[in-house]
Parts: structure tokens; C-alpha cells; sequence
């Protein structure tokens, strides 16, 4: 009994990966299709490596950005963690997120990594919904500054992309609105969690109600030290909201860099970062790992007024490669490795 339940994390893990495999294969059984792949890789191929390893680097940037992020928050509220573990906590984000179903899996997987290492659970739900809710707000900002960019967007007769786009958007503020109330108000949340404990009480999912209410009274005091600290310390919050945008922009920046290394002119980077930040918006509140399948569709009805309808396609599987597969699998080594070393002690 105890071996099933200590092999359920492998199984899920598993699953994800199968799952998120066989979404891949269908998009690139359908390319294979319908397209010519081969002149595609040669296209592929012949760019500069100098593009390919500045998106590289735009891929360390995300993880080094979001690691820092998560050391901010959490020495600001006097846990004793290293850059390393922050890295650790990203990695599960990304790759559960990216893996996973619904793309729920992040912040599960990151809430777990903080806990099993001490971390307090106020001091870890707070900073994720901190993070969250700041992460958030910079891609919705990323979104405005792209409207500004392409006045136009909403009318390019794309209808699936525009109702993408309203969709995305009132996923992202809601979100925010959610995570920033969590983050500041700790009635919200008191609020939220009776709630929730009536209905389990109700279920019979709790048996010893006065024990948790205690526990629950306790924690709440701390989360609302954290909340406290986080209205009297601004300087926190914008230190992690400018570590957000800059996030935000190593993930858009790849597509610029194709652009480069297929040798193509006359699109500014301010056009072609509004276009991407775009689908951004429009795609990654989808519920499917990575968005994918959804991210190649709308990229396919935006990028060839750019690239041109014979290098689109390459751009949209560079783009991807760089967004999605060098994310990834950077962070399943980093968690494998975590796993690994645990079961060496």
C-alpha cells in the first residue's frame, strides 16, 4: 500500500509528460501533413547561431528573473533560502505548468517543493500569489502596450483570435484581482478558507474542526504579518513587478530574433514584441499545457503579414522551441536532479 502511494507522484509525472507528448505529436502530425517540414528544418538550420544562443539566453533570463522573484519575497519575510532552492521552486512551476492537464500544475508542485524545504505555509502561499498576481499584471501590461501598438487588432477579421484575446484578458484580471486581494487583504482569504472548512465540516472531510480552527487562527496571524510587510515595504513589490516585465519580455523576444535569423527586414521590435505579447495574452490562459495547439493556430493567422505565408511556419516552431521545449526541459533536469539526490540520502 505504502509503495502505491509513494509511486503516485512518479505516475503523475508520468501522465503529464505522455500527455503533453501526444498533444506535440498531434500539432506536428498535422504540420507533417499539411506541410513540407523538410524545407521547414533546412530553414531552421541555416540560421546564425548567434540568434540561437541569444534565445538561449532569453531562456535563462526567464528562470533567472523568476528565481529572484521568489528570493526577494521570501528572505523579505525572514526565511533562510538560497538562490539555488528559488530555482528549484521555478523549475516546478514552469515544468508542471507546462506538462500538466489544464496547466494547473505549477503552483501545486512549487507549493510542495517550499514546504518539504520549511517553508511556511502562509510564508508560501502568499509569495506565490504575490507572484502570481504581479507576473500577471505584466502580461496584462504587455497586453495594453500591444493594443496601443496594433490599434487594429480586434479587427483583423480573425474572430476566433478576438474572442482569444476578450477571453485571455478576463482570465488574466481576474486572476490578478484574486491574487492581489489574497496578497493584501487577509480577510479575503479568512474569509475564503471558512468558507471552504464549513462546506468540508458539512462533507465530513474534517472530523476534529476545533483543532484546525486553532491551526487556522494561528497561520492567519502570520499571513497577516506577511500582508503587512508587503504594504509597508513597496520597495518589494516593484522590485518584483520590474523582475516581472523583464520575464515577460525574454519570453517575446525570441520571436524578434527569428526574425533577425531569417535574414527578414522592415518590421520594428516594438511590432513584432506587441504581436507575440498578443498571443500571449490570448493563448496562455487556455487550460492545456503550454497552450499547445492553441499558440500554433493563432500564430499561424498573425505571423505570415510578418515573416511571409513560406517562413511563418518556421517562425511559429522556432518560436516554440525556444518557448516551450528549452523551458521545459532545463526544468524537468533540475527537478530529476532534485528527486535523484533525495533518493541518494
Amino acid at each position: 500500500m505504502n509503495n502505491r502511494y509513494k509511486d503516485s507522484p512518479k505516475r503523475k509525472l508520468l501522465f503529464n509528460i505522455l500527455f503533453a507528448l501526444l498533444l506535440m505529436g498531434g500539432v506536428f502530425a498535422y504540420i507533417g501533413f499539411n506541410f513540407d517540414l523538410s524545407g521547414i528544418f533546412v530553414s531552421l538550420f541555416s540560421i546564425p547561431a548567434i540568434w540561437n544562443i541569444l534565445s538561449l539566453l532569453a531562456v535563462a533570463l526567464q528562470y533567472i528573473t523568476e528565481a529572484l522573484c521568489f528570493f526577494i519575497i521570501l528572505k523579505s519575510f525572514g526565511n533562510s533560502v538560497g538562490f539555488r532552492q528559488t530555482v528549484l521552486y521555478t523549475s516546478a512551476d514552469l515544468l508542471y505548468m507546462n506538462i500538466s492537464p489544464f496547466a494547473l500544475g505549477g503552483i501545486p508542485a512549487q507549493a510542495m517543493y517550499m514546504t518539504s524545504d520549511g517553508i511556511p505555509p502562509t510564508h508560501t502561499g502568499i509569495s506565490i500569489a504575490m507572484f502570481t498576481c504581479l507576473n500577471k499584471t505584466a502580461m496584462f501590461c504587455s497586453g495594453v502596450f500591444a493594443a496601443f501598438v496594433i490599434p487594429g487588432i480586434f479587427s483583423t477579421g480573425n474572430r476566433f483570435f478576438a474572442a482569444s484575446l476578450i477571453y485571455g484578458l478576463i482570465v488574466m484580471a481576474g486572476i490578478i484581482f484574486f491574487c492581489g486581494a489574497a496578497m493584501l487583504s487577509p480577510e479575503f482569504v479568512s474569509v475564503i478558507i471558512s468558507f471552504s472548512v464549513k462546506v468540508l465540516k458539512k462533507l465530513r472531510f474534517i472530523k476534529n474542526s476545533d483543532k484546525f480552527e486553532l491551526s487556522f487562527k494561528d497561520r492567519m496571524k502570520d499571513y497577516s504579518a506577511c500582508s503587512d510587510y508587503i504594504k509597508k515595504h513597496p520597495f518589494v513589490t516593484v522590485w518584483v513587478f520590474l523582475l516581472c516585465i523583464v520575464k515577460r519580455t525574454a519570453m517575446l523576444v525570441p520571436t524578434f530574433l527569428i526574425y533577425k535569423g531569417l535574414g527578414l527586414s522592415g518590421t520594428g521590435f516594438a511590432y513584432i514584441i506587441a504581436v507575440q505579447a498578443l498571443l500571449g495574452v490570448a493563448y496562455e490562459s487556455f487550460f492545456l499545457p503550454g497552450a499547445i495547439g492553441a499558440y500554433e493556430t493563432g500564430a499561424m493567422a498573425l505571423y505570415p503579414e510578418m515573416f511571409g505565408k513560406d517562413s511563418a511556419l518556421t517562425a511559429v516552431l522556432y518560436v516554440r522551441l525556444f518557448t516551450y521545449l528549452a523551458v521545459v526541459v532545463p526544468a524537468g533536469i533540475i527537478v530529476s536532479l532534485k528527486h535523484i539526490k533525495k533518493a541518494g540520502r
